[in-house]
């Protein structure tokens, strides 16, 4: 399931009769989202970015905009953070080449090849309208 429509959506199968499992991705860890579907996608099972360690960045960001940030908005601060700390007038593809323990709000994580993330991985399930880990 993905979104704009992941609360819709999630209501409606439930509507129809469908109890069995719902997947997603990254877009599932949004709490708006999640309270819009009513109970609907408890139990949905989702892929995304290890954020264990992002605490401190998701407490900045909701003391400013008093709304959590979601975690691909993490990433496109660690975007923003990789491309001001290159070296000053260097090509930015060169430089992100396998570069090795960039430490970003996840971590410290590798760029397998240029202008690729990958940040570890994590397995979340919906529960309410909170999130519990199931992997790592």
């Amino acid at each position: 399931l993905m979104p704009p429509q992941l609360s819709i959506i999630g209501r409606r199968l439930r509507q129809a009769g469908y109890r069995g499992d719902l997947f997603s991705t990254i877009q599932a860890q949004n709490k708006p989202e999640i309270a819009a579907a009513a109970g609907a996608l408890d139990g949905l099972w989702f892929s995304t970015f290890d954020d264990s360690s992002a605490g401190a960045f998701y407490e900045s960001y909701f003391r400013t905009f008093h709304e959590d940030a979601l975690p691909d908005g993490a990433l496109g601060y660690d975007l923003a953070k990789l491309v001001i700390s290159r070296p000053q007038n260097s090509d930015l593809l060169p430089y992100m080449d396998g570069l090795k323990e960039f430490q970003g709000i996840f971590g410290s994580y590798d760029l397998s090849q240029p202008g690729t993330i990958i940040p570890a991985t994590a397995i979340k399930v919906v529960s309410g309208e909170t999130f519990k880990i199931l992997y790592p």
